[in-house]
Order: C-alpha cells, then sequence, then structure tokens
C-alpha cells in the first residue's frame, strides 16, 4: 500500500509540472492573493463551507480557508477559483 501512496504523489507532482499548476494546489493548499483591504483571489477551493456577507468559508483539501469582513460578496466562482470582494479583515487558514 506504501507503493501506491508514493506513486500518487509522484503521479500528482508530474501532472501539476505538465499542466503548470502550482505544486501547493495539487496537494490541497490554496493559492491566495489580497490586493489591498477589498480583492482576494484563492486558487484551490473545493466546496463552499459557510457564505455570508460577514464570512466565506471554504474546503480546499489539506485546509480550510476562512474569510472575515464586511459587505463580502462572491464575485467569481470557477474551475476551482473564487474571488471574494468587500471590506477584508482577515483571511485564516485551519489545517484539516
Amino acid at each position: 500500500m506504501q507503493y501506491f501512496s508514493g506513486l500518487f504523489r509522484r503521479t500528482k507532482r508530474i501532472v501539476a509540472d505538465a499542466a503548470e499548476f502550482p505544486a501547493d494546489v495539487v496537494r490541497g493548499i490554496p493559492d491566495v492573493e489580497i490586493r489591498g483591504d477589498g480583492d482576494c483571489f484563492i486558487n484551490g477551493c473545493h466546496t463552499i463551507l459557510e457564505y455570508s456577507e460577514e464570512t466565506v468559508k471554504f474546503d480546499s483539501g489539506a485546509v480550510t480557508v476562512t474569510v472575515r469582513g464586511s459587505g463580502l460578496l462572491l464575485s467569481e466562482f470557477r474551475s476551482g477559483c473564487m474571488r471574494v470582494k468587500g471590506e477584508i479583515i482577515s483571511v485564516s487558514f485551519e489545517k484539516v
């Protein structure tokens, strides 16, 4: 069983390299870019766990990411990428 686990990790790394994805995204660790205090781009989202004007929380596989603020709006969500707009106060990560 150990062999297949290592094989799976190597295969994910090869696919990530070929597709030019950041290795962290393939491992379930999101890529987060914050612009100022009102724009947050997140790559590597799987599931939205909570969504309100004060909190956007999602699962990325290895961690849960929470964006807190006021007037938050999920302006884009496609192919594992999302964009949160509004007054962003904090972004936190919690290992699953």
